[in-house]
Parts: structure tokens; C-alpha cells; sequence
């Protein structure tokens, strides 16, 4: 399925989704979601919190224009660092102790992620594309 360009394009999808449900959530029903993943103690004040929010969601938008138009590369090369980053910083505060392991499980997500972006920059169906787009 990740092989053709319908797959990438619902991978793509799936990422935004993925995003916004995230930022959804954890911005209506923060609190008991806080209990669940092991977030102590809340982020105060929540403006930093939001922020990062919103972020997050303006990433899922990000792969939204990408499923739309899988030569937005950039965009793509973005995401990869974004949630690497993610990861690694939920991993690290999981390897001291401080983010519970409910939280590096939802942050590897987003390293499988990563996994699949790094695929798609690597695969012949978009490297065959590039290489026509500069023949011509």
C-alpha cells in the first residue's frame, strides 16, 4: 500500500489525523488525559501548553497539504525532524524518570512516524518523480 501514491497520500492523511486528534484532545480534556499518560504536574501556566498545541496542529495541517500534494518535500523533511524531536525528548524524560511510560508509547507514534516519512523521501515512486521534474 506505501508503495503506491494513493498509499503515501493516506499515510500523509493519517499523520494529520493523527496531529489533530492529539491537540484536540489533550486541549478539551487535558486533565484526565494528564492522569492517564502520567503528566505531574500540569504544565503551568496552560498558555506553554496551548502553544505547543497548537503546533502540533499546525503540523497535522502541514500533512494535510502534503497528502494533497506529495512534492511539498520540505514539508515532509520537517515532520521528520518535528517528531524525531518529539521522541526524543519524551524518551529522555522517560529514561530520568519523569514521563511515564503511557507517554513514550503515544510519543512512538510519532518515531513510527518518522520510520514511514523517512520511506517515503527514500522511495522510487517519489524519487522517479524528481528525477522527471528536473529532466524536463
Amino acid at each position: 500500500m506505501l508503495r503506491s501514491e494513493r498509499g503515501f497520500r493516506a499515510m500523509f492523511l493519517s499523520a494529520a489525523l493523527y496531529n489533530w486528534c492529539v491537540a484536540g484532545l489533550f486541549s478539551f480534556w487535558h486533565q484526565p488525559l494528564f492522569a492517564i499518560f502520567g503528566i505531574a504536574p500540569a504544565p503551568a501556566p496552560p498558555l506553554y501548553f496551548h502553544l505547543f498545541l497548537m503546533s502540533v496542529a499546525l503540523f497535522g495541517y502541514m500533512y494535510y497539504r502534503v497528502s494533497r500534494d506529495l512534492t511539498q518535500t520540505l514539508l515532509v523533511e520537517l515532520g521528520v525532524a518535528g517528531k524525531s524531536m518529539v521522541f526524543a525528548i519524551v524518551l529522555a524524560y522517560g529514561i530520568v524518570g519523569i514521563a511515564s511510560w503511557h507517554l513514550i508509547v503515544l510519543a512512538s507514534v510519532d518515531a513510527f512516524y518518522v520510520l514511514l516519512f523517512v520511506g517515503f523521501l527514500r522511495s522510487p515512486l517519489r524519487l522517479a518523480r524528481v528525477t522527471a521534474d528536473h529532466a524536463g
